[in-house]
């Protein structure tokens, strides 16, 4: 039996990236100006990224693993590929596009054949997904709190910082069993993480803009650690990952709702008000939805153990009692299994 359990989803997620990137790619790459002949072109390069996939993928395992890191890596491809542009040079034509295209397919196929191989889970994939695009952020971070203005820095910084960032990603991800619903909760702290120090630089007006990414980046590292210790000994399902993601973003919108009814009719005031409220409302709906759903998701100790023994010196304490008299007889096993209930 093979299994392509995800094949579903990698199908919608290839189909998705022909109508929102490949479709525009492929005739901007060939540099056509036509009406009707790009439109053709843009429209069968939509349609063709399901048939495609589709007849390649009908007697191949598709795990959930595989669709979620492919699909990931086929639109992260695009930005590398733009990185690599504007590293080489600073502006774009034809043979960037072409670029951006085949980085995309390149790395949906690299991630397929690579979650394939190694049985990746889908829980994995999402860990590496999300420290990966974290990743993408410190590498144009920190080069600008360093100071740095060349462009070609921004660039490699991207690039290494989404190397880095999947090193990570793959470093968490083996420290523990991490469900898809694991990875939501990390994310989702990742992203408290960072806006909670931007409310911070709201309302304290910093205008140190270095001071200010420093900060996000810092709270987004102090967030993804409390994330991964929140998700320890723990089995989020999917659809509670997506409950809690969803609780944390409706309530970021109700406290800013709150926050606009603070300020009233000031509709031009500082936005720290709104800032702040949004902020608690994030934080209290990942909080509530973390809480109705820790005990849910805590993984069951086993209450059954087998042991094995080997006790060396039961030979000499059969022959100490060899040639005694006594009614008892001392019984000592040398080698044993004990289970216990």
């Amino acid at each position: 039996m093979i299994n392509q359990e995800g094949r579903s989803s990698f199908l919608a997620g290839t189909t998705i990236l022909g109508l929102g990137l490949w479709d525009w790619m492929i005739p901007s790459a060939f540099e056509i100006e036509e009406s009707s002949s790009y439109m053709a072109l843009y429209l069968s390069t939509a349609a063709l990224s399901f048939f495609i996939p589709y007849l390649l993928t009908e007697n191949a395992p598709v795990t959930e693993g595989a669709s979620s890191l492919s699909i990931y890596g086929g639109l992260l491809g695009m930005y590398h590929g733009l990185m690599i542009n504007f590293l080489l040079s600073d502006e774009i034509n034809s043979g960037s596009y072409a670029l951006m295209f085949s980085m995309s397919i390149a790395e949906l196929l690299g991630g397929y054949y690579l979650a394939t191989n190694t049985n990746m889970t889908e829980g994995k994939a999402s860990v590496l997904a999300t420290m990966t695009t974290f990743g993408i952020g410190y590498g144009f971070g920190i080069p600008y709190i360093l100071g740095a203005e060349e462009r070609e820095i921004f660039m490699l910084g991207g690039l290494l910082g989404s190397g880095l960032g999947y090193l990570t990603g793959e470093f968490i991800s083996n420290s523990q069993n991490y469900t898809v619903g694991d990875a939501s909760v990390l994310a989702n702290c990742g992203g408290l993480g960072a806006f909670i120090p931007l409310t911070i630089n709201v309302i304290a007006e910093t205008e140190t803009l270095e001071l200010t990414v420093g900060t996000l980046l810092l709270g987004t590292a102090v967030g993804t650690y409390f994330g991964n210790q929140l998700v320890m000994g723990k089995d989020f399902t999917k659809s509670q990952g997506t409950f809690i993601t969803i609780g944390t973003f409706a309530g970021g919108l109700l406290g800013g709702s709150l926050g606009f009814l603070f300020v009233g009719n000031n509709l031009h005031s500082d936005g720290k008000m709104v800032t702040l409220f949004s902020a608690l409302g994030a934080f209290g709906g990942f909080t509530i939805m973390y809480s109705s759903f820790k005990d849910k998701a805590r993984i069951p100790e086993s209450r059954t153990s087998l042991e094995f023994e080997f006790n060396p010196g039961s030979y000499a304490v059969s022959k100490l009692y060899q040639n005694s008299k006594s009614l008892y007889q001392t019984y000592v096993p040398m080698i044993g299994l004990k289970y216990k209930f």
